[in-house]
């Protein structure tokens, strides 16, 4: 089974490989949640691709397109929408 590949030039973000790579990048990263939110970010490390949860060893985990967390432990998971192209961002603060 082989898949068309898209040379570098024809990738976009809604494109996976191209999402995570630009979105590793954490002044990128702060930058595009600053501002979409309207305020500033300023996150703890690297965001992390990929990144998979689980809250409990009996429970599926969940696999997030970009995970971070900033200076007050808030916690922000983007992920790009190819279907209804957009990107989201969910926020929490547990």
């Amino acid at each position: 089974m082989s898949k068309n590949k898209k040379s570098l030039q024809d990738l976009t973000l809604l494109d996976r490989f191209l999402f995570a790579e630009v979105m590793e990048d954490p002044k990128t990263f702060e930058n595009i949640l600053s501002i979409i939110l309207g305020e500033d970010i300023s996150i703890k490390g690297r965001p992390q691709s990929e990144h998979e949860s689980r809250t409990s060893p009996l429970k599926r985990q969940v696999r997030l397109d970009v995970w971070a967390e900033d200076e007050t432990d808030a916690v922000y998971n983007v992920e790009a929408q190819k279907e209804n192209p957009e990107i989201k961002i969910f926020h929490s603060n547990c």
